[in-house]
């Protein structure tokens, strides 16, 4: 009966996690429940769990995000370092050229699209999150 129960439980967070149409960033990196993330996740610190769902979820703070919760307006959403385009995950992740030489050194690329930045291990996003400065807190 337990595995059972554990199957069925599985397979509804499937399904709720395939007809949900929110979530689109998470999406790309996540394609549904995985245990092994979970174990990954749980044997983490808080500030790099803090780093890797917001970084996941854009739902961190970088300037496009503190723009949509009312934090800065329109013209300081740019990506201060290289101030070519918004300031959002996917760019601040594997596009923004000030960044590349830094995912370079960590995965032997310059920059990444959305669907090799969902291949990239959980490790190496909290490592070139730390390697960027970005979130440098005092």
């Amino acid at each position: 009966m337990r595995t059972d129960a554990r199957v069925w439980a599985h397979g509804e967070q499937q399904r709720l996690w395939t007809e949900n149409s929110t979530c689109r960033q998470a999406k790309m990196f996540l394609k549904g429940p995985d245990l092994a993330v979970t174990m990954y996740a749980l044997s983490i610190g808080q500030r790099d769990m803090h780093y890797l769902v917001g970084l996941k979820t854009g739902h961190v703070a970088l300037n496009r995000h503190l723009k949509l919760v009312g934090i800065k307006d329109k013209k300081n959403s740019i990506h201060p370092l290289c101030s070519e385009e918004e300031e959002t995950a996917l760019h601040f992740l594997g596009q923004c050229p000030a960044l590349a030489t830094i995912w370079k050194r960590i995965l032997g690329m310059h920059s990444l699209t959305a669907l090799e930045l969902g291949k990239v291990k959980f490790f190496n996003l909290i490592r070139f999150a730390h390697s960027s400065g970005r979130f440098i807190t005092p």
